[in-house]
Formats: structure tokens, C-alpha cells, sequence
């Protein structure tokens, strides 16, 4: 595992390409799966720059932003649980129906969206502590 921030950074900036590409394909399950991963490479960025210690290999959003510190508002809180949950279930299926219900467009572009305002709040607390 890396141990620079800007190695976590980079891989996190290939899965939001990823996602985009996704979304525009109408692909929306691999989105969320695609924005989760960005997320947690950066909060890992954070965490290598803060500790200079690999991160944890661990996958849990809200886990990984207690270990960073960082302090944040609730929605941001409840969003990477959404997201935290969302990617379980790309990893995991579930019975068929449930999954073809998150298969929604204007709840993918949403989640695109709060993945960039995420990922551009935790850039400016790497900017913060560099």
C-alpha cells in the first residue's frame, strides 16, 4: 500500500472518472460503487498525511473519517453512511428487485455529486495540514 497522500489521491481521482464514465453509460449500481471507492481513498489520504502510517484496510467510510479526525457536519456524516451502504450492496447482491431499485438515475447523479463536494471538502483539509 502507498504511503504518500497523493498516490491515494490519484487512484481516488481514476475512480471518479470511472464513475462519470458510468453514469454517463447509464451503469448507476457501478457509480455508487465507483464514488465509494474515491471516498475512501481520499479519507485514506488523510490519513497517511496526518500519521504517516499506512491506513487501515478497511472499507467503512464512517470509520475511516473518525480515524482521520477530521470534524465535519452531520449531513456529510450521514451521506458516506448512505454511500457506506450503497457499496455493500454492489459487493454483496441482494434478492433481485431491490437492486434494480437503486438502479435510478437522478439518485445516481446525486451521489455523483455529493461524492465531488465530499472529495473537494477532504482536498482542502489535505491543502490544510501539507
Amino acid at each position: 500500500m502507498p504511503r504518500e497522500p497523493q498516490t491515494w489521491v490519484w487512484y481516488s481521482e481514476e475512480d471518479i472518472k470511472s464513475a462519470e464514465v458510468l453514469l454517463q453509460g447509464e451503469r448507476y449500481l457501478q457509480v455508487y460503487f465507483h464514488c465509494q471507492q474515491a471516498v475512501e481513498k481520499r479519507l485514506k489520504a488523510v490519513i497517511v498525511q496526518k500519521t504517516g502510517d499506512l491506513p487501515p484496510k478497511i472499507h467503512d467510510l464512517p470509520r475511516l473519517l473518525t480515524i482521520t479526525g477530521l470534524d465535519t457536519e452531520e449531513a456529510v456524516q450521514d451521506f458516506l453512511t448512505d454511500l457506506n451502504e450503497l457499496y455493500i450492496v454492489t459487493r454483496y447482491p441482494l434478492e433481485p428487485g431491490f437492486i434494480e431499485s437503486l438502479c435510478d438515475k437522478t439518485r445516481a447523479e446525486d451521489v455523483f455529486e455529493q461524492t465531488g463536494e465530499v472529495v473537494a471538502w477532504l482536498d482542502e483539509q489535505l491543502a490544510l495540514n501539507s
